[in-house]
């Protein structure tokens, strides 16, 4: 026998369980003003008269169905209590002579569960049966109650039934509502769309059976139910749709599901194979832990007011067992210049769950992420890293204590300008000029001559690679230079250049280096035309020059680069 503790302190409020958009053409309330031990077949509803059959096989004291407030229709998640002011349809023991808890019968939703004694047999097999329910001109019919049931798997089980003149025919096995009340059962939410047969007829008929047998084995609840409701509507069936927050690990792990489901639903039944819980009517279940390795289904079932759908995807959870994890990481750089950032990676195996990261003159300099990115070194100098790779089971630490090697930036370079429009850069290995922060294509050496007027500015790169950038030099203009005078190419130059005169030649032509020393006598002179000279500069060694050009009444000024 298994008995509830009847309470009597509490008392239930009515819910309504429809969305706007339904219509409710029948409803059930079974509120009779009965306490205890009042047979469904007494029950006067406004809608006909219930019935009871026996749909199986029946034992001396089988149990049998009650219309009474010994266990109280309460909330949708709320525990099941004794009486208060909702009575229910629920499936109770019968008054019994050996009986230990409840030998008066209709303790609530506890059932006699046997064993047999002295022929007390409380094997039982019935069908409580709604009157006729006319569906005429109604369509996309939905049927929704509140229940709470448990048992014993499939021997001491309930379902819902219907009957539209040909035979009863199942409509669902109810899944067995949550244990967190134990013994007393959780008041859950049921919806389901009615098959197409069921609408627009004169001749439908609900039905509830309750099965058990007499092994004495079972837990309550039995099963109860209230609020049964049939209303039709406009909604759109939903579409089910989930994620979950992890799909392999190791056992003894706990995990999210998410449900992603298109439209409004009204009730969400999850079932997880193999995770504790294995089912959850929560839009959201959290704490599914997965003890057991192996691969497991899962299963949503959602519906609304306008019908149900489903999805299942096989082996979609991946336990294997847990091991404890070894350490192992890459980053995705470890030879560097200063202000430069980096990613990491987590190579470690046997399946961690954790990590913990430290880098000491990093920004961030610790992350609980798998695979951080965007770690930043500002300062040069060599640093470790470690990481801390952990699951259930244990945990390992793998620190390299020289990883990351940041290399200095050269000084910041500074831009001489030379003659109106020629700019110069202090040393580097390599250059890169800059107009108006944007990088000028091919201005890659120490001197570059401006074309336009604007914000010029040069970056230096030493040997490793590492650069520093300039203050910017602005240039107002380039009118009425030397471009109106004369040109100079090519420029850069291997062994000689071209002097070429846009009215007048020069009547005086020296070259001069970065020291001011007049080098004219290295270089050869040799005049082409009236308007074109070639100086041979293969006696130079590579550098920077300047070209100085003299008239009556000007001096003009260029750089020219020997290079080889």
């Amino acid at each position: 026998m298994k008995n509830l503790i009847i309470i009597l302190s509490l008392l239930s409020i009515g819910i309504h369980y429809t969305a706007n958009s339904q219509i409710v053409f029948w409803s059930e309330s079974f509120n009779n003003g009965c306490t205890q031990n009042c047979l469904l077949t007494s029950y006067n509803s406004t809608n006909g008269n219930w019935t009871i059959i026996n749909s199986g096989t029946n034992g001396s004291h089988a149990n049998n169905f009650f219309v009474s407030c010994s266990e109280n229709g309460n909330a949708v998640g709320s525990c099941g209590t004794g009486c208060g002011n909702d009575a229910t349809l629920h499936v109770g023991s019968v008054p019994c002579t050996l009986c230990i808890f409840c030998p008066t019968g209709d303790c609530g939703a506890s059932y006699n569960a046997g064993p047999t004694f002295l022929g007390e047999d409380p094997t039982t097999h019935k069908r409580a049966t709604s009157p006729i329910i006319s569906t005429i001109g109604k369509t996309n019919i939905t049927l929704s109650f509140k229940y709470l049931e448990n048992g014993q798997g499939n021997t001491d089980d309930a379902y819902i039934e219907y009957n539209v003149g040909n035979g009863w025919v199942v409509l669902s096995n109810t899944p067995k509502t949550s244990t967190n009340c134990a013994p007393q059962g959780e008041w859950t939410l049921f919806n389901m769309l009615l098959p197409s047969v069921c609408e627009n007829i004169s001749n439908l008929q609900l039905g509830i059976v309750w099965k058990n047998n007499s092994d004495g084995i079972g837990s309550d609840p039995s099963f109860a139910i209230d609020n049964i409701e049939l209303s039709t509507n406009t909604l759109a069936p939903p579409i089910a749709g989930f994620t979950v927050s992890s799909l392999s690990f190791c056992d003894s792990t706990c995990i999210q599901f998410t449900d992603t489901s298109i439209g409004s639903s009204l009730s969400y039944n999850w079932y997880f194979p193999g995770g504790t819980p294995n089912v959850s009517s929560n839009q959201n279940p959290g704490n599914i832990c997965y003890n057991v390795p192996g691969m497991y289904d899962v299963t949503l079932v959602i519906a609304n007011s306008g019908g149900s759908d489903s999805i299942t995807l096989p082996s979609l959870i991946q336990v294997n067992p847990c091991y404890i994890p070894t350490a192992f990481f890459t980053a995705s750089d470890t030879v560097f210049c200063e202000e430069y950032c980096i990613d990491f990676f987590d190579l470690s195996i046997n399946t961690p769950t954790m990590w913990q990261w430290s880098f000491p003159g990093a920004s961030p300099s610790f992350s609980t992420v798998q695979n951080p990115t965007n770690v930043c070194y500002i300062g040069q100098g060599t640093y470790p890293v470690t990481l801390i790779a952990s699951n259930g089971t244990g945990g390992d630490t793998s620190t390299i204590i020289s990883y990351i090697h940041v290399l200095p930036n050269p000084p910041a370079p500074t831009i001489t300008i030379l003659g109106g429009n020629t700019l110069i850069s202090s040393p580097g290995v390599s250059y890169q000029w800059y107009l108006n922060s944007s990088p000028i294509a091919g201005a890659v050496f120490q001197v570059y001559t401006a074309t336009q007027a604007g914000s010029y500015t040069v970056s230096t790169f030493d040997s490793s690679g590492c650069f520093a950038a300039s203050q910017p030099a602005i240039i107002l203009s380039t009118e009425e230079y030397e471009e109106d005078y004369f040109t100079v190419f090519p420029n850069p130059a291997l062994d000689r250049i071209l002097v070429k005169f846009a009215k007048y030649s020069a009547d005086k032509i020296e070259v001069f280096n970065l020291m001011g020393q007049d080098i004219s006598h290295s270089v050869k002179k040799s005049e082409l035309s009236e308007l074109e000279i070639e100086l041979t500069i293969s006696n130079l060694e590579n550098g920077v020059y300047f070209l100085q050009l003299s008239w009556p009444d000007k001096i003009m000024r260029n750089v020219f680069v020997k290079a080889e």
